[in-house]
């Protein structure tokens, strides 16, 4: 429980907000939605992105990492959660 608190310190937050802020500016390119939905993508790709480095650190589950971040799991879940949104229209 301590390590997974630990992978939630400031580098891993800012690391984690700036490949979700990556992933949700592509998904929303790719996908060509309106302006308006860009809030939401960004903030559903940034909080999936955040809950796959919880997952990823708890399942203790290393692909491909930065410093202690693995970027695989948590690209794989605000991905998820990005096509989600859009099919529910969040």
């Amino acid at each position: 429980m301590r390590d997974t608190l630990l992978a939630l310190t400031t580098p891993t937050t800012v690391l984690a907000l700036v490949l979700g802020t990556l992933l949700a500016g592509l998904f929303h390119c790719l996908t060509v939605t309106k302006g308006s939905r860009l809030l939401v993508t960004w903030t559903v790709g940034v909080a999936g992105f955040g809950l796959g480095v919880v997952l990823s650190q708890f399942l203790g589950i290393k692909f491909v990492s930065i410093g202690p971040t693995d970027l695989v799991i948590p690209t794989i879940s605000s991905i998820i959660a990005m096509v989600v949104a859009r099919l529910i229209k969040l």
